[in-house]
């Protein structure tokens, strides 16, 4: 969840990395980007409106990968009976707290999701599908097991909760959260070469990327809270 609720729609092609790179985003009460990547192995990164669910062809995708487990990005998967060969994959410290007020359910008035994990990602982790290799990062402070994950061919960055367009970034006054550890995380954002965002709210962005992180990481510092 940011500390900014935007709406974004946007069909973009990324040519050879990704074919497209779909999002579907029914941003209403607080309702997180789903990211619908077709590659040779088609993935979605995270799935937490049931309505978006339903329009995607779930069976199709080798993977779910869940940015962290806050129920805006996970509540689908509560109600899903997903094929066995669509595997759900998170960052082992947040899927030890599954189903716990971790995940910020009572936020949104409703019961924390329950879900399998079948893999449990780690930094520096590389899920291949095939044309394109998506490298994980661990990015805690909105979360303990929040990841990023970055394309080094396109320069894409899906960023989850840690940082958004223009300067945002993620909460850190919830279950888990820490602002201190959300400077280091952007800090090591801030020394990628990103060429566009693909946030968990708000609106996609290929906009003189690096220098919206920056702004991220001066940001998180002035909010930063002594540990």
């Amino acid at each position: 969840m940011p500390l900014y609720v935007g709406l974004a729609q946007a069909l973009l092609r990324r040519k050879p990395y990704f074919t497209e790179v779909r999002v579907d985003t029914f941003s209403r009460n607080y309702e997180s980007n789903t990211y619908w990547l077709i590659a040779e192995q088609k993935a979605i990164v995270d799935l937490g409106s049931l309505t978006t669910a339903k329009q995607l062809p779930l069976d199709e995708a080798c993977c779910i990968i869940l940015t962290h487990l806050h129920y805006d990005h996970t509540a689908a998967l509560d109600q899903l009976r997903l094929s066995g060969s669509t595997k759900i994959m998170m960052h082992e410290a947040d899927a030890k707290a599954i189903g716990t007020s971790a995940s910020a359910a009572h936020f949104f008035g409703a019961r924390a999701p329950q879900y399998h994990v079948d893999t449990l990602l780690r930094d520096g982790t590389r899920i291949d599908l095939g044309d394109s290799i998506l490298r994980v990062i661990h990015t805690p402070g909105h979360t303990p097991g929040s990841i990023c994950l970055y394309e080094d061919n396109s320069k894409s960055l899906f960023s989850g909760d840690t940082v958004f367009p223009y300067g945002g970034i993620g909460r850190t006054d919830l279950p888990g959260g820490s602002s201190h550890d959300l400077v280091r995380s952007i800090s090591r954002l801030a020394k990628l070469e990103v060429s566009i965002l693909y946030p968990g709210h708000g609106e996609v962005t290929a906009n003189n990327v690096n220098e919206q992180i920056k702004q991220s990481l001066t940001f998180a510092k002035a909010n930063e809270s002594p540990e």
